[in-house]
């Protein structure tokens, strides 16, 4: 399906499931978003890496950082 424009500067694209995973890496972990959101710890890294990947980012913890920036 179609991604959300979560960055216009940057035309970054995530999807609906990718937001709400930076979302919750704000104040969660891994192990922690698969049970919240019912999906396996593998689905949750693969959303991880996916985002990273889109936005440029080397490790996990500037995702929440990003999201914070940008969701304010």
């Amino acid at each position: 399906h179609e991604g959300i424009i979560c960055c216009p500067k940057l035309k970054t694209k995530l999807s609906e499931r990718e937001m709400e995973v930076a979302k919750l890496l704000a104040h969660m972990s891994p192990e922690e978003i698969a049970m919240e959101l019912n999906l396996s710890i593998r689905t949750v890294y693969n959303h991880i890496q996916a985002i990273k990947v889109r936005l440029k980012l080397k490790k996990t913890a500037q995702i929440a950082a990003w999201y914070k920036s940008h969701n304010q």
